[in-house]
């Protein structure tokens, strides 16, 4: 319930567990018509450019000082490669 006594609506399901209906239905939109420019431009003032956020790039040295900072990965490289060269490196199945 709210402050007011109203009763709140159910909570949405993540957006990425709906389907195609479900997202067009909630953004206001049909698929088959697309949004008219009028429409394109209120979103675009109210919610912003639809771009992505891009991370720095990890330099070579990075990734591989990550490698060994992960134990499941050290121990992997370390006893995965050392059975290698134990068994001969032959499938045997």
């Amino acid at each position: 319930m709210t402050a007011g006594g109203t009763v709140d609506a159910a909570p949405r399901a993540p957006w990425y567990r709906l389907d195609g209906a479900a997202v067009a239905r909630q953004l206001d939109v049909v698929p088959a018509n697309g949004l008219s420019a009028d429409d394109a431009a209120a979103r675009l003032s109210a919610q912003g450019p639809n771009r992505l956020v891009e991370s720095r790039r990890r330099s070579m040295a990075r990734m591989l000082a990550d490698q060994f900072r992960e134990p499941a990965s050290s121990f992997r490289q370390t006893f995965g490669s050392s059975w290698l060269r134990i068994s001969g490196s032959t499938n045997r199945y």
